[in-house]
């Protein structure tokens, strides 16, 4: 959205005196270069009338000496970042005329968010996007979250939607998710990993969804569905994949075929790149490997089940592929803990023959290449059936039962995830229309259906790939009933097991629940 009102930095101008004189102190906190710009709230006045906001670390019952109300002129722009006196120096909460938002996580460190006060809001609708998506680190996600909430509140006039979209917060820790994200104070609605739903469901965290907008494809919203009803919104669906330059991985469909052309991959490059160690990824590996070797069962059934010892032994001979002069950077936990876009960069230097990954991962393929080439991508196969079936990650929005159970919420609520899985909402976000010209799209494979009739979509190469071949398979959710129990037996099997094929192999089994 294009602002054609006076934007006023905090640090940059002076409030009323009499606001100064209140908190002489703020002047000091508030100074500084270039890098205040980072994690800044952003307050758009597109009203008629002067708003006047109360932040987070600017009142006295936030703690600071003083209140300091900040006045937004009407046509403008007011950025303020979070203050130095504050308690972590974290802005949670924004009050603007009445409306308040809430777990705004806006640290120095942390992306922007930005408020659009139009006048004729009532009520207010905080939302957490799911942050694991790439992006041009030069740009980050702002863009997109201006596009977003002005887009939304075109349409919802009287919603003021608090959109927040943050790496730090943690949607793969089930206290957080019960403690911070959807608490009462937390998120109204939260994009999260569907390994979650039923236990969120269970333990009286979500209500169950509304899916008002475009429809989802079949195997998305069985991942969202609990005992036959909706608990999720589809958003956004994951899979593992093999990337090459090459064009000689088109045969691969099973198991003895990838290994086959991996023992082709010369002395001096490794066969893989990627990253196979984590709490989530490994047994992750596990249970899609499970199923494709027992092509009859389930994800459930493969969680079930005493840990297979023939599956560890081909997951571990999978990994050895990455290994050169005795160093595997896969299993070791090297690219587990290295800077986003590292093995990508490992894979382009010509270092090894292919490159393991979500979809997405072919954005920073494509943003780190110095010359370009087109990207094959063949599914990771397990088993020995070219037709064997093939876990889905999914991702879905959840409405907090606590902060969101009732109408008008509710409502709201489903009014947003219509606007956010419609084809048009996932086409801006999945082409990357918010990003610099030139940047290549993000990739994400979406749950939404109508999507993969546009015609953009349908000429990207890699959503060509993707239509004709994979969404194309024997797909299957992945297992949607994760708890910490669950995560702890699966780890406290498959480590031992898989160590002792694999010594190199960091796999790390968290703390046994109480």
């Amino acid at each position: 959205m294009k602002n054609s009102g006076r934007t006023r930095r905090v640090s940059g101008q002076r409030s009323p005196r009499k606001a100064w004189l209140a908190a002489a102190w703020l002047a000091a906190v508030l100074a500084g270069g270039p890098a205040a710009r980072a994690g800044e709230l952003e307050v758009y006045n597109l009203s008629g009338r002067p708003v006047t906001c109360l932040i987070d670390g600017y009142t006295k019952a936030s703690g600071a000496d003083a209140t300091v109300p900040f006045r937004v002129e009407p046509g403008q722009t007011l950025r303020i970042p979070p203050a130095a006196g504050s308690k972590d120096r974290v802005l949670n909460t924004a009050d603007c005329g009445g409306l308040q938002t809430r777990a705004m996580n806006i640290t120095p460190e942390s992306p922007d968010r930005v408020l659009f006060l139009n006048g004729r809001q009532r009520r207010v609708l905080n939302v957490l996007l799911y942050a694991s998506i790439p992006t041009d680190p030069r740009t980050g996600f702002t863009a997109m979250i201006r596009w977003l909430a002005s887009t939304y509140q075109a349409a919802h006039s009287d919603v003021l939607l608090n959109l927040v979209i943050d790496p730090s917060i943690d949607v793969y820790s089930f206290s957080s998710l019960r403690d911070n994200v959807l608490a009462a104070k937390g998120f109204d609605v939260a994009e999260i990993d569907t390994v979650f739903l039923r236990w969120l469901k269970d333990n009286q965290l979500i209500t169950p969804a509304r899916i008002t907008g475009d429809e989802p494809l079949a195997v998305a919203r069985a991942a969202a569905t609990i005992d036959g009803q909706p608990y999720g919104v589809p958003s956004w669906l994951c899979s593992d994949f093999l990337f090459s330059t090459e064009r000689d991985m088109a045969g691969i469909r099973t198991f003895p075929d990838l290994q086959a052309y991996l023992d082709k991959t010369g002395a001096a490059r490794r066969g893989l790149v990627g990253d196979l160690n984590g709490t989530w990824t490994t047994p992750a590996l596990y249970l899609q490997a499970h199923v494709q070797n027992h092509p009859d069962g389930t994800a459930e059934a493969a969680a079930a089940a005493p840990i297979d010892s023939g599956v560890i032994k081909r997951i571990a001979k999978f990994g050895g592929n990455c290994s050169l002069l005795n160093v595997d950077p896969c299993i070791d936990g090297t690219f587990h803990d290295a800077a986003d876009g590292a093995v990508e960069k490992d894979f382009l230097s010509e270092r090894a023959a292919t490159d393991l990954g979500f979809s997405e991962r072919s954005f920073f393929l494509a943003y780190f290449q110095t010359m370009p080439a087109s990207l094959s991508l063949t599914p990771l196969p397990w088993g020995d059936k070219a037709d064997a079936p093939r876990l889905v990650y999914s991702d879905a929005f959840v409405t907090n039962r606590a902060a969101c159970g009732k109408d008008p919420c509710g409502a709201d609520a489903a009014a947003f995830t219509a606007f956010m899985t419609s084809a048009s909402t996932k086409k801006y976000i999945a082409l990357a229309k918010d990003l610099p010209g030139g940047d290549p799209a993000r990739h994400l494979i979406v749950a939404t259906k109508p999507f993969y009739d546009d015609e953009e979509v349908k000429g990207d190469p890699v959503y060509a790939q993707l239509a004709s071949g994979f969404l194309r398979g024997n797909l299957q959710p992945y297992l949607t009933s994760f708890t910490p129990k669950l995560q702890y037996d699966l780890l406290s099997g498959i480590c031992p097991v898989l160590r002792q094929e694999s010594p190199g192999w960091k796999c790390k089994v968290p703390k046994k629940p109480e």
